[in-house]
């Protein structure tokens, strides 16, 4: 019988084989949690930016809220300015597709609904299909009016 020191090549072929396999789905997986924090990321960004919006333009008086929805459907115009954005943001912005909404329900009572739309950097970009949006929406009223009255707000 051979005394044997070292392993053949079959041998060392057959164990890089099993490990090649055993790493696939380990190197799948981290392309994968990847992808879903890239996604968390600009979900949570453009959930937080829809909230800014809304909150930088329902402190302002309710009849200029009215006058500044001069637009289609009450469209008010939204600038990076408006509210103020961190310049590293700004990159996500810039194929993103932002829209504030006033609706006057009743004189005195209105809703202002803050529409962000955008596409993931890897995402193949379809003219006119919007892959990504977040809609948040908040009642406004004019402080002069009751606010006491009997009316059922519906979306």
């Amino acid at each position: 019988m051979r005394n044997r020191e070292a392993a053949s090549l079959t041998e060392v072929l057959v164990a890089m084989a099993i490990i090649a396999f055993a790493l696939v789905p380990i190197v799948t997986m981290s392309g994968t949690s990847n992808k879903k924090a890239v996604f968390s990321e600009y979900h949570v960004f453009f959930q937080s930016r829809a909230m800014r919006v809304l909150e930088h333009y329902s402190i302002l008086a309710y009849a200029d809220l009215k006058m500044l929805a001069t637009g289609p459907d009450g469209a008010i115009q939204v600038t990076l300015s408006d509210p103020p954005i961190p310049h590293e943001f700004r990159r996500k912005l810039k194929k993103a597709i932002e829209r504030l909404e006033f609706q006057e329900l009743e004189p005195g009572l209105g809703k202002l609904t803050a529409i962000m739309q955008w596409h993931f950097p890897t995402d193949r970009v379809v003219k006119g299909k919007v892959k990504h949006q977040i809609k948040l929406t908040r009642f406004v009223c004019d402080p002069l009016v009751s606010v006491r009255k009997r009316k059922e707000l519906t979306l």
